[in-house]
């Protein structure tokens, strides 16, 4: 539901790290909206992806990663309006932290890149849909969330925007009687 995250064990991911998702972000979506994170605000050591919305309610759809070492802190973001409001649409996040540098995308376009933190914790819990807990909280609809423990390169981004969806079917059955419980 709305406001509720999952959470991994320590999860470490050396010095490469791929976060993707599919985001519904409404208009109406208070404060951050964070995507995944491995620590909590500020300048606590690790990363935070996120749709802005601190202090400019209802937020003005950049999208930023923070990474932190428990002193100081860097950020990439997108510029102001490229997460669309009410509507889906896929981002991702390529952290190369031996190469100190981050790429965001949207829809499988490039909307950021920069240089990030280096030094920052990469071997703690990793949060979904909120950070360190329910701090700031992914306030709508999300899907499809995957982590790589690489680099994605931007043609591996776009062929995740543009894979068909196919529900699952039942292959290699045929003329068997199917048991169904109706109480």
């Amino acid at each position: 539901g709305s406001g509720d995250y999952a959470y991994t064990s320590a999860l470490s991911f050396s010095n490469a790290l791929t976060l993707t998702a599919w985001i519904y972000v409404p208009s109406n979506a208070p404060n951050i909206q964070t995507v995944s994170a491995n620590c909590g605000g500020g300048t606590a050591s690790g990363f935070r992806l996120y749709v802005n919305g601190y202090n400019s309610n209802p937020g003005d759809g950049k999208l930023c990663l923070e990474t932190a070492n428990g002193a100081t802190r860097r950020d990439v973001a997108s510029a102001a309006g490229a997460v669309a409001k009410d509507q889906w649409q896929h981002v991702a996040a390529v952290i190369d932290r031996s190469g100190g540098t981050a790429t965001l995308y949207r829809n499988g376009a490039v909307v950021g890149s920069g240089a990030i933190r280096t030094d920052f914790t990469n071997s703690t819990a990793l949060y979904l849909g909120g950070m360190n807990g329910n701090t700031y909280p992914f306030r709508s609809n999300m899907d499809d969330v995957r982590v790589y423990g690489r680099l994605l390169g931007a043609a591996e981004i776009a062929a995740l925007v543009n894979a068909v969806n196919v529900p699952p079917g039942l292959g290699g059955v045929t003329n068997r009687a199917l048991a169904v419980n109706a109480n």
